[in-house]
Parts: structure tokens; sequence; C-alpha cells
């Protein structure tokens, strides 16, 4: 909703405008944290997911005082740290927000399934644990299994047999037909998920023992296990996914966004956000086909996720930038909740004496907001807005709070 100033309109004297400020100046802090709006190209967007509603107090009476007041001094604006500047046009990224969502990475991550059916038998990790590539992961039994390892001790024994005979006693037809039974009953095992280390084991052993049929399914990489879906007892079909591990270091961020928008996207620069917690994050992909039932176009997003706290299905506010264009524009921190709820900013009127006025916010990237509603060229306090508010509202200047 766009604000229009209200004119000679000042903060209140009461004590209670402080703490409206207080609360303002952590709103204004997190401009770029507000909530999702539609996704538009130059869409306005504004710091706080309330901003541009009027404030409901129709009384809030409009001091004369700050128009009375004593200027601050150069020193005493120096102590403060205010610092005043005119505004001006500057080149601004325009912004476009969608909302997104968490993904697992598929491309450094990696799903477990058996390659026969099988019962569980044995658990050897949970959710959320870290493994290292070969560690096992769970244990089946098979009757499948059972039969290929009898199979492959067999041809392993025929073809040591044959080998210690020699060729000067077996015909070379023999000896031939050795191996290739060897041969084909490895391939079984491989082909049933076993690694060539559990295959290895087995001949060497010669016999499966009191464990014959049972196998464990293995850690294909490094990482993090994100998801499971089976039991002990639970009788599982070949291809069901039961173990899914991610890298544990990066994740994805999918949004939607219009052909419009997705047009006027440039540059790998992105932000997310989770509530008021930002993300920087590096755009990777824009689809290159529409949507024909909605009429949109994903995009895709990575982020480093070194901590794990970006877990897949969390819903996040997308921050995509397109080129830069000339606005009017001045540090996030300038700009104010006033007690009315709208947004202001301290305009010097003379050397030393600051007004509150209203602007309209546009949208924020990074430390700067872009605002309309004053003149280019205004001066407005850039540093320090927050300490000449507060002491208008207490009556009097003193900056160390005494």
């Amino acid at each position: 909703m766009t604000m229009t100033l209200k004119k000679n309109q000042l903060l209140l004297v009461a004590p209670i405008v402080l703490l409206g400020l207080g609360g303002a100046i952590v709103g204004a802090a997190h401009s770029e944290d507000g909530a999702s709006q539609s996704v538009e190209a130059g869409a306005p967007a504004t710091p706080d997911e309330h901003a541009g509603e009027e404030g409901e107090g129709e009384g809030h009476a409009e001091s004369e005082s700050a128009a009375e007041a004593k200027p601050l001094t150069p020193e005493q604006m120096q102590e403060a740290g205010i610092v005043v500047e005119p505004i001006t046009m500057q080149p601004l990224p325009k912004r476009f927000r969608a909302p997104g969502e968490v993904r697992l990475n598929n491309y450094t991550s990696s799903i477990v399934s058996p390659r026969i059916g099988g019962t569980v038998v044995q658990r050897h990790v949970t959710l959320g644990a870290r493994v290292k590539k070969g560690d096992p992961l769970l244990r089946l039994f098979s009757a499948e299994m059972v039969e290929a390892q009898s199979a492959f001790i067999l041809a392993v024994q025929e073809f040591a047999r044959v080998k210690d005979l020699g060729r000067d006693v077996i015909s070379g037809r023999r000896y031939d037909e050795a191996r290739i039974k060897l041969q084909e009953t490895r391939t079984r095992l491989e082909t049933y998920g076993l690694t060539a280390q559990q295959i290895d084991a087995l001949a060497s052993a010669g016999t499966a023992g009191p464990t014959a049929g049972e196998f464990d399914l293995i850690a294909m990489q490094d990482g993090v296990i994100v998801a499971e879906d089976f039991r002990v007892g639970e009788v599982v079909e070949p291809g069901k996914m039961v173990i899914e591990i991610g890298d544990g270091k990066t994740v994805w961020i999918e949004a939607r966004v219009s052909a419009e928008v997705a047009a006027q996207i440039e540059g790998k620069a992105a932000r997310f956000f989770i509530g008021e917690n930002g993300f920087d994050a590096t755009l990777v992909q824009i689809d290159p086909k529409l949507d024909e039932a909605t009429r949109t176009i994903g995009v895709r997003l990575e982020a480093a996720d070194p901590d794990g706290r970006l877990k897949p299905g969390i819903f996040v506010d997308v921050h995509l930038y397109g080129a830069a264009t000339p606005v009017l524009s001045v540090p996030t921190e300038a700009v104010l909740r006033s007690p009315d709820g709208d947004w202001a900013v301290q305009v010097e009127q003379s050397a030393g004496v600051f007004k509150p006025q209203e602007v309209e916010v546009l949208y924020a990237v990074g430390d700067r907001t872009a605002i309309s509603g004053l003149a280019e060229g205004t001066r407005v306090a850039v540093k320090g807005a927050f300490f000449i508010a507060a002491e208008a509202a207490k009556g009097g200047f003193d900056p160390h709070g005494h």
C-alpha cells in the first residue's frame, strides 16, 4: 500500500514513542527480510510485511516542539554519530521475490535400495547419522541371495580344483566351463548389489555360514542420512528407496516465477529468508521450459549448509535480482517506523534541526532501501536517525542517554 506523507507530522513526545521506535529500528535493520509478496517485475516491496499499512491511532498529536527544538551542534552530531547527506538517484538492482522451498541437492545425494527383494533383519544407522562411503546401513535376508551365494561358492571350489589339476590332466573345455561358471555366478552377486570386497570375502571364507542369504546395503558416498523408509522385519521390494543420503554440504532452493520475471533476472547472486534469517545463495538454473498449467518458470538456487540447518521441505522467501536502475535510495538504517506505523526518515530542516517525514518504501537490496516521496537532493540523516528520533521523543539531546 502506498504511504502518503502527512505534512508537519512529528513524533510523539511521550516515553512510549521511544519504545515504538526501538522496534522500528530493528525492523529497518532487517528491511530485506519481509514476508513473501507477489512476484512482479519492479513490484513495490517493503522492508516489513506490514509496511504500507495505515496506523490505527487517530489521536497521535503533531507536536510543534521539533520545529522549536534547539538545533544540534556539530559537536553533538559528531558525538552521536549523526551523518547527513542529500539523497540522490543511484543504481540499485531490481529485486524480485517468490516463495520457495528447500530441497535435497540431487546432484550430491543418493538413494539406497535393494536390487532383490528381502526382509530387513538389522539396521546399522539412524536418521541424521553421518556415514562414510562403504559403511553398512542395514542388513537384509533373501532366499535368492542364499541360492546365489551357494552357486558362487561351488563355482569357486570347482575352478580351484580345475586349476590344481592343471591343463595336462583336464581338457581345455572343462577349464573354460569352470572359469565361465565362476564369472557368471560372480556377476549375479554383483547384480544383486554385493560389492567386490563382499564377494571376495565370501570366496575366501568358502562358505556363507550361519548368515547365508544375508547381505548389507552400504553407503555409496560420504554424507548424512536425510531420509529412511523401512522397519526391521519389513519385506522390501526391489528398487524401493529405504535410505537417502545427502552430502551435508549444500541444498537446493526451488521457486517458480513468471516468464516476465525470469527474463529480467541477471547474474548469479541471490538470497533467501527463513523468517528474519537471511542466507546467501547462487542461482544455478532457470528452467528452459514454461509450465503450461501455471504459466511459470522454475528457478533453482544452491546454498551452503555446513550446519545442517536447512532441512528439505522448509518454506523460504526467495530474492532474485535484475539489472540495476537509478532510484532514490538511502541506507536501510535511515528508515524507521513512526509511531503510527508508517515508514519515515529524518529530514534536516536547517542546520541541526530535523523533522520526521513519511516516505514510501519500494524495496530493499543489501544495505540500501529504495524510497519515494522525497525530492532528489533532500538532506536526510543517513546515520544516527534513531538517536534523533529518541531525543525528540525525550525533548532534549543527550548522546550518552543521561
